[in-house]
């Protein structure tokens, strides 16, 4: 489910060169806080924007299903000191990258002062491959504005469901609202997966992950050689310090897999630093995922789309039906009737999805019900009858449907 689409909208970008001006800026100097739905539909028919949100989905659903996040941590941050370069060295031998080893020359193992069998954490041995290969198809061909959030907001929901992407972004609380939670026990204390994590987690396991992404990356590239970037342009010093033999700094090394590691725990610093900046951003999923007869008939029964500034606070609106009205609920049988759940509850939505079967009316009383209801929907192999005020629910209903 891509209900998390509207992120690609509003996850704020960073910006490193713009060609018009030939101006270039460093990691963190520049950024444009939104884009147009005309560039996210460029970026994705001249990309291969879909095909990362499912690998990124992938990946995200990998940490999510993970039965014990410790576990990760405790294998990427691990680092073997010299008294301990005797110990476990089968666990922490480093092979030469594909790419490394297309070239043609005989490259040895190296043992290496950190894990390198991810397997052993319980993810696949390809999971840094993964990674690289989600962040390639995403920023390939395409200059301007970095283009990964368009990729990685997406995958979030097809990573972690629909209804604990609503938990991530409302916590339980009303479109406008953020109530600051006490501290977690962290990722370190107790095994838990990804279920019920929050931002601050997510980030937290996403920062080590960045960090044993680097060490691998770093060392393959002074143990087998390849081709990497850097993030800046590095200063007279730091070029002095990259001597033959030295890993690049992590400041300063770019590749595709620590790229799309830092960009996605980027994306959940974003949750942390403007927790209320995404409520109400569903409005943009109507021009976004649904299709044209489901968004006129929407914007018809519900009223226009508000102003970016105006959209949390919109979601809170009553759109129940008067009794002025033709449109009743009044006729229709209790089992027909399907009520969206009046919490933001993750929990609760997903009982409610999973009770939905073709034929059914949903009923609906503000906007975030009917956003929502919308949204979960359209993955839902029924097709969507948005009724207008002044048109009756049908008495013998299609069972290849479902109504609101």
């Amino acid at each position: 489910m891509q209900v998390s689409i509207p992120l690609g909208l509003h996850l704020k970008c960073q910006v490193l060169y713009d060609i018009f001006s030939n101006t270039r800026w460093n990691p963190g100097e520049k950024y444009i806080e939104t884009r147009s739905l005309n560039d996210f539909n460029f970026i994705d028919s001249q990309s291969k924007r879909f095909g990362a949100t499912i690998q990124f989905g992938q990946i995200l659903r990998l940490l999510y299903e993970h039965p014990d996040w410790s576990q990760i941590h405790s294998f990427c941050s691990k680092r073997y000191s010299k008294r301990e370069m005797l110990s476990n060295r089968s666990a922490r031998v480093l092979k030469p990258s594909k790419d490394a080893a297309s070239y043609g020359f005989k490259l040895k193992d190296s043992t290496v002062n950190f894990n390198t069998d991810i397997s052993s954490a319980g993810l696949p041995q390809d999971f840094i491959e993964q990674l690289s290969q989600a962040t390639a198809k995403s920023v390939g061909g395409m200059l301007g504005p970095d283009p990964l959030n368009c990729s990685i907001g997406p995958a979030i929901s097809v990573g972690i469901g629909a209804a604990s992407y609503m938990d991530l972004i409302y916590g339980g609380n009303r479109p406008g609202a953020y109530v600051t939670l006490p501290p977690g026990r962290g990722i370190t204390v107790i095994k838990q997966g990804g279920c019920g994590r929050t931002s601050e987690e997510w980030k937290a396991l996403w920062e080590v992950i960045g960090d044993g992404v680097y060490e691998n990356e770093a060392t393959s590239l002074v143990k087998f050689g390849g081709s990497n970037t850097y993030k800046r342009t590095p200063t007279k010093a730091e070029s002095k310090a990259m001597y033959p033999g030295a890993k690049v700094p992590r400041s300063l090394l770019r590749t595709d897999a620590i790229r799309g590691a830092d960009a996605v725990r980027d994306v959940f610093k974003q949750f942390i630093d403007t927790p209320t900046k995404f409520h109400g951003i569903e409005w943009d999923f109507l021009d976004l995922e649904a299709n044209k007869e489901v968004n006129a008939a929407f914007l018809a029964r519900f009223g226009p789309k508000p102003a970016i500034a105006r959209m949390a606070d919109d979601m809170l609106r009553r759109v129940s039906l008067g009794s002025s009205d033709i449109l009743s609920y009044k006729p229709v049988s209790p089992t027909q009737l399907r009520s969206c759940p009046q919490t933001y509850n993750w929990i609760d939505w997903e009982r409610w999805i999973l009770a939905i079967e073709g034929g059914c009316i949903v009923r609906v009383d503000t906007v975030f019900q009917a956003l929502w209801a919308v949204m979960l929907l359209t993955y839902v192999p029924l097709h969507i009858k948005i009724m207008g005020k002044n048109e009756s629910y049908p008495k013998f209903t299609d069972l290849d449907c479902v109504y609101l």
